[in-house]
């Protein structure tokens, strides 16, 4: 008889169906988790409390010749971890100190004009008479892939895989269904190593507030509380992401930033 279990943190379909003998698709596709497919989308991003029926066991017979040898091959084993490496965006020049030798720098946002013995920022409104308009800083640039990056994988103390980034940075390794720590170590030895710890199974869907906190902590933008609560930190990062990919500032989750949140972090 088909039995209801709820998910606990680190848990997705992927785990759950190695643990109970299954291949993941019997679970995903079962007739009793079709709300739950239908709400959460992808079967490796479930939230703690959601309800998954596993399905029982059935035995499937293959008729074969006898005194023969026979290989069966196990599908659906191991389960693939993907990412995308990128390098720390290089600081901006510091913007000139004043307005005397500061030359006007066109920006995506307009043209920056310096006024001859005034402070920056400041344009004349009548003689002898300023308003303060805030300077549009120029565009940042785009944040480059870590190509060509030699990388070693640590799966639940074990390493499990190594090689390089291709020339967008990605890479893709094969790692156990019911994997739950990792860490993966980026050029170590160099000046330039890089340590990233892996929670698997722990994003939360991007629909739940939670799921909103952990991308953008996951993109840098300084969003450490992984509640459901809409806290002050999180109102900030969410304005400083919307404004950074030139959004309806409004600190608010819609449907817009949902989406270009999901594109940048790639789930």
């Amino acid at each position: 008889m088909p039995t209801e279990h709820i998910v606990r943190s680190g848990e997705c379909v992927s785990s759950l169906a190695f643990e109970h003998g299954f291949f993941w698709e019997t679970i995903w596709t079962h007739s009793a988790n079709a709300a739950l497919k239908s709400a959460r989308g992808d079967p490796n991003i479930l939230k703690e409390g959601d309800s998954l029926v596993i399905p029982d066991l059935t035995i499937k017979q293959e008729s074969r010749g006898s005194e023969e040898k026979h290989r069966f091959k196990l599908k659906a084993v191991p389960a693939k971890l993907r990412l995308r490496l990128m390098k720390e965006p290089e600081p901006d020049e510091p913007p000139p100190s004043s307005a005397s030798d500061a030359e006007p720098v066109a920006s995506a946002g307009g043209l920056l004009a310096s006024v001859a013995g005034a402070l920056p920022g400041l344009k004349p409104k009548k003689k002898n008479e300023f308003i303060t308009e805030d300077p549009v800083a120029p565009p940042e640039r785009p944040p480059e892939p870590r190509a060509k990056a030699p990388y070693v994988l640590e799966i639940d103390g074990r390493t499990v895989a190594q090689g390089m980034t291709d020339a967008d940075g990605n890479l893709e390794c094969s790692i156990p269904p019911d994997a739950q720590r990792g860490r993966l170590i980026v050029e170590r030895g160099t000046p330039d190593e890089l340590i990233v710890p892996l929670n698997l199974g722990h994003l939360d869907p991007i629909e739940e507030v939670g799921g909103v906190k952990q991308r953008l902590g996951n993109l840098s933008y300084g969003c450490e509380d992984r509640g459901d609560g809409l806290t002050p930190e999180f109102v900030a990062a969410l304005r400083a992401f919307q404004a950074k990919f030139e959004l309806k500032v409004t600190g608010e989750v819609d449907n817009v930033t949902r989406q270009k949140l999901k594109e940048l972090h790639g789930s």
